[in-house]
């Protein structure tokens, strides 16, 4: 009998860098557009694609995903988005986009409340995060509420350091949790 080594070398990494031909309704005309966009690159890409297709400020493309708005940071991953199944709904909005950054600083449907505790601080910071949003518009908030640089932030959940990419699905939360925020100065 002989030994034989078998190795599978599979990389859910490579099946995230695939590009992917996505629908988006352009609602007002009811006109559907095909864009390619990678699975994990932030939307960012198709807002501008339909940005310059209508000649509107970027600012005032609104896009949605099962009735919730999209932020240009999400992206088909986070959003759980089924590239045979799914569809974008684009639209010119009536006044500019509230930035990712604003949104997490209001309650919505399906969104998560995120405690966030400082040191030196009586009351926890409440944000409230999309399950599958990742927590670069925490940070991001997070810095500029603390009026620190992004850099200096570091955050803990359970002991472990979390990083931009995680979301509060991956970290398995249920609303509620509290972050620990430390500034290295």
């Amino acid at each position: 009998m002989s030994e034989f080594e078998i190795t599978i070398d599979s990389s859910d990494d490579e099946d995230l860098e695939t590009e992917e031909t996505i629908r988006v309704l352009w609602i007002q005309t009811m006109k559907m557009h095909h864009l390619s966009i990678c699975v994990n690159q932030p939307l960012e890409k198709v807002f501008k694609e339909i940005s310059e297709i209508y000649s509107i400020p970027l600012d005032f493309v609104e896009i949605r995903y099962n009735d919730e708005p999209v932020s240009p940071s999400d992206s088909l991953d986070s959003l759980g988005f089924r590239i045979v199944h799914d569809s974008l709904y684009a639209s010119k909005a009536a006044q500019a986009a509230i930035p990712a950054t604003q949104s997490i600083s209001v309650p919505g449907k399906n969104k998560l409340h995120i405690k966030c505790l400082v040191k030196d601080r009586k009351k926890p910071l409440d944000y409230y995060l999309s399950p599958r949003q990742n927590l670069q518009a925490l940070l991001e908030t997070l810095a500029k509420d603390l009026e620190v640089p992004l850099s200096c932030l570091k955050i803990k959940f359970d002991g472990d350091v979390v990083n931009a990419k995680d979301t509060p699905q991956s970290l398995d939360l249920d609303g509620g949790e509290c972050f620990d925020v430390f500034i290295n100065k």
